[in-house]
């Protein structure tokens, strides 16, 4: 309780160190943008953009593993080491890639600021692979805007169209 109390004190006393003008910071509402790989080309005057998803897949691993107990023989403590049998979940990471194309139109591109990207420039901005925010269904959450660089580009992507995670025997 006196705690308390001396909290209160060095908040009254020195209120710079509360910090009033600091902006209240909400947890987010939404999952985390997922951060792939995508190129972009145009052929024929269709644009078609490929995004790379990195996904770790879990599976299950059997293996035998070391176990030392102390069992008493003849009076004396003595180390004994058997093998018992185990399964843990382990995970693999892979890259699963889906193509977009701009004509479909039922997804959308934009900047850290919200502004739309016109799909007739992707090819020029995705010509190399590059990193790129993905967001399932909504906008990305005004929490994650403050770790993005300005010029990284958001997608916006229905989930139906989106690889969904599995586990692997």
């Amino acid at each position: 309780m006196s705690q308390r109390y001396l909290v209160l004190a060095a908040v009254l006393l020195f209120p710079s160190a509360a910090r009033a003008e600091d902006k209240v910071i909400l947890p987010p509402n939404a999952p985390a943008p997922q951060v792939c790989l995508a190129t972009a080309s145009e052929k024929d005057g269709v644009i078609e953009i490929r995004i790379s998803i990195p996904r770790m897949i879990a599976y299950q691993v059997t293996r035998k593993v070391p176990v030392t107990e102390t069992v008493i023989v003849n009076g004396k403590p003595m180390l004994r080491t058997k093998f018992e049998t185990v399964t843990v979940t382990e995970h693999k990471g892979v890259m699963e890639a889906i193509t977009l194309h701009a004509a479909d139109k039922d997804f959308k591109v934009s900047c850290k600021d919200g502004k739309s990207v016109d799909f007739k420039e992707l090819p020029k901005l995705l010509v190399k692979r590059t990193h790129v925010l993905v967001v399932a269904d909504k906008d990305i959450d005004p929490y994650y805007l403050d770790v993005i660089n300005d010029h990284v580009l958001i997608f916006t992507v229905p989930n139906s169209k989106l690889p969904q995670p599995k586990l692997k025997d």
